[in-house]
């Protein structure tokens, strides 16, 4: 079994950053170019290539340092990716000649975590003859607590999340007990189970490992015992996830962490733009007794579909072998699916869940019959301000209505750089019965670090 894993991490700051150009580069000598194009960029920078805490709300602009035709760079010409996708971000170019600056102008927020790659190309060349590409990472901001109310609106119980200063997960502690005091979110609540995270050299998660308490009784001392834990492994050339497994005991010698027989294990594959296409559960080793060989046993297989734009279409869930071959494949029927739909600007309106093929008895087809969706309305930031839930068709009898059955309503708020602070989750729209407002019940909560 392979678990290895050597990913490469890139890092940037700011909320709009000037790219810094390299003098030089591609040919670009000190002279401007026949054609009105700039022949070098500048060699200044804010942030630096390789910077982090970038804002996902971040433009980004590029100072040349001789002037050009403005008609002629165009939105080709600068371009914004994630690092290791086929997936680029719509946006608009404008450029001021008075400062030789252009302004790159996102239509949609950036990804929370992620790394992005600015690429800026001479305009008009065919092939794009590269200038200048600056990496820079956005923010992380990581969720720090989790809190379950219970029916009534009281809190049930909660979970608090450390980190390390890259905004990575160090520990999760969970909390279904007030103490002996019967005041939540102080020194004397009483875990119920806590995990921790490690990770490789390269900055990715290498071990999940959840904890109880011991023979002791007492948390977060050398007693506490593992109930489980995975190890991940990654592709050494891409970074990617290629396979995890799940240990539940210890083995025939009762010692953790050393040769522990596998119980669960997970395989992943991607298409040749890096998108994830398939996660395959396995439950059994099969006839040759190894994990990760042709012959495991799966029983669910997730598989993800994508539009030309590489923006995530379909989550089809298959747990049944509906070709009576028994095997599981990806071509089984669905046991469920979900749908994704976007705007034309690529940002995520809505997610819908759907249990059955409808009357024709054909998955993936209009009539099929949904269950539950999420509706996500944003604010002029491009931020998601509200996840509206339904889980019926009203009165009218038909989905995607007005009428339709409304049974939750999540709120965010936001900080200056588009940070989340906080997400309120409800369940009932209260006393004045209008969902979405300060008297709302709710059912859950979550806080998160803005800092990192």
């Amino acid at each position: 079994m392979k678990l290895d894993s050597q990913p490469k991490v890139l890092r940037a700051r700011g909320a709009l950053f000037a790219l810094a150009a390299i003098t030089g580069l591609a040919g670009c000598g000190g002279g401007g170019g026949g054609d009105g194009s700039p022949t070098a960029l500048l060699i200044t920078s804010t942030p630096a290539d390789g910077a982090s805490h970038v804002s996902t709300l971040a433009s980004v602009q590029a100072v040349f340092d001789e002037d050009f035709d403005a008609a002629t760079l165009t939105e080709a010409d600068v371009q914004l990716g994630v690092v290791g996708e086929a997936l680029t971000v719509k946006g608009t170019v404008s450029y001021d000649a008075s400062t030789r600056t252009a302004v790159f102008s996102p239509l949609t927020k950036l990804r929370f975590d992620t790394q992005y790659v600015l690429t800026v190309s001479r305009p008009g060349s065919a092939p794009a003859e590269i200038l200048a590409q600056l990496e820079f990472k956005t923010f992380v901001n990581p969720q720090v607590r989790s809190v379950a109310y219970d029916g009534s609106g009281a809190v049930a119980g909660y979970q608090e999340d450390s980190h390390d200063g890259e905004g990575r997960t160090l520990q999760t502690v969970t909390y279904i007990d007030p103490g002996m005091n019967g005041e939540w979110f102080d020194d004397d609540d009483a875990p119920s189970g806590y995990s921790t995270d490690s990770y490789d050299d390269q900055g990715r998660r290498s071990r999940h490992t959840q904890y109880s308490a011991g023979l002791d009784g007492d948390w977060f001392n050398e007693d506490d015992g593992p109930v489980f834990y995975e190890d991940y492994g990654y592709d050494d050339a891409t970074g990617r996830l290629l396979e995890a497994a799940r240990f539940e005991s210890p083995g025939d010698d009762g010692q953790w962490f050393i040769d522990d027989p596998v119980s669960t294990a997970f395989t992943y594959d991607y298409d040749e733009h890096g998108n994830l296409t398939h996660v395959t559960r396995l439950i059994a080793a099969g006839p040759d007794a190894d994990w990760f060989t042709n012959d495991d046993e799966a029983d669910q297989i997730l598989v993800y579909r994508y539009d030309t734009d590489h923006h995530r279409t379909h989550l089809i869930v298959i747990s049944e072998d509906g070709n009576g071959d028994g095997v599981l494949t990806a071509d089984d029927s669905p046991s469920y699916y979900l749908s994704y739909s976007h705007d034309a600007n690529g940002n995520q309106t809505g997610t819908t869940t759907y249990l059955d093929a409808g009357a024709d008895g054909t998955w993936l087809t209009d009539d099929d019959g949904p269950i539950q969706y999420v509706r996500l309305d944003y604010d002029a930031e491009q931020n998601i301000e509200w996840e509206i839930s339904y889980a019926g068709p009203g009165d009218d009898a038909t989905w995607f209505t007005d009428d339709d059955l409304r049974v939750g309503c999540g709120a965010y708020r936001y900080d200056d750089l588009g940070n989340r602070i906080d997400f309120t989750q409800s369940r009932d729209p209260g006393g004045d019965a209008t969902w979405c407002t300060g008297d709302d019940l709710l059912s859950s909560s979550r806080e998160y670090d803005t800092s990192l």
